[in-house]
C-alpha cells in the first residue's frame, strides 16, 4: 500500500500539470457533447415535426 501511494504520488509529480489539464479537458468536452447533442436532437426534432 504505501508503495502504491509512493508511485502515485510520484506520478502526480511528475504529470501532475498535464494529467490535472487532459482531465478538465476531457470533462469539459463530454459536457459539451452532452450539451450540444441534445441542443442538436431538438433542432432536428422541430425540422422533422415542421
Amino acid at each position: 500500500v504505501v508503495l502504491a501511494v509512493w508511485n502515485y504520488s510520484n506520478w502526480v509529480n511528475f504529470g501532475g500539470i498535464s494529467s490535472l489539464v487532459y482531465m478538465v479537458i476531457s470533462i469539459l468536452c463530454g459536457i459539451l457533447a452532452i450539451v450540444y447533442g441534445k441542443k442538436f436532437l431538438e433542432k432536428f426534432k422541430d425540422l422533422s415535426f415542421m
